[in-house]
């Protein structure tokens, strides 16, 4: 299974169009350009640093606006089991500090907190061996702003150990 979990991956190539296309979503939608840049840049930096120092291989990356109205939002992926995963989760410089939760959905139907990164600071790394093929939630939290500040933009990576 993991080979073909690998199959389906992204190549460095294909990665890097996301964070272009990403960019240019978040800097033409956004009167905050700035900050969109920062999210884009940090994809980036962080993906390498998944693939390239912790030789991961990537499955999934997400960006979003978050505001203090709506400071959560969640993704939902497939994973599958005896696969190591991490997950990254940050926010822009607007956001002083970032939360991260992964859930399992059990067989009822119900969501089975897995991990949890609830520490102070803007960037959340959980990790986590994968017993059950199924579907996982992630929940990103901006937990604080920056002062001044009521919006802010996150980037979620998931990846799994090689």
């Amino acid at each position: 299974m993991k080979n073909l979990v690998k199959n389906c991956s992204m190549s460095r190539i294909s990665r890097m169009m996301l964070c272009v296309m990403l960019l240019s979503f978040v800097c033409v939608g956004s009167a905050w350009a700035g900050y969109g840049t920062d999210v884009a840049e940090k994809i980036a930096r962080y993906a390498e640093i998944m693939e390239d120092i912790q030789e991961m291989t990537i499955t999934k990356i997400n960006s979003a606006l978050l505001t203090k109205s709506s400071n959560s939002m969640s993704y939902t992926a497939k994973l599958y089991s005896g696969n190591k995963y991490v997950v990254y989760a940050f926010g822009d410089a607007r956001i002083s500090d970032t939360d991260l939760t992964v859930y399992r959905k059990s067989s009822s139907g119900d969501w089975l907190q897995v991990k949890k990164d609830a520490d102070t600071s803007n960037l959340a790394i959980v990790s986590f061996d994968c017993n059950t093929t199924g579907d996982y939630k992630f929940e990103v939290k901006a937990y604080e702003f920056e002062e001044g500040y009521s919006q802010g933009y996150y980037g979620l990576i998931i990846g799994f150990d090689n």
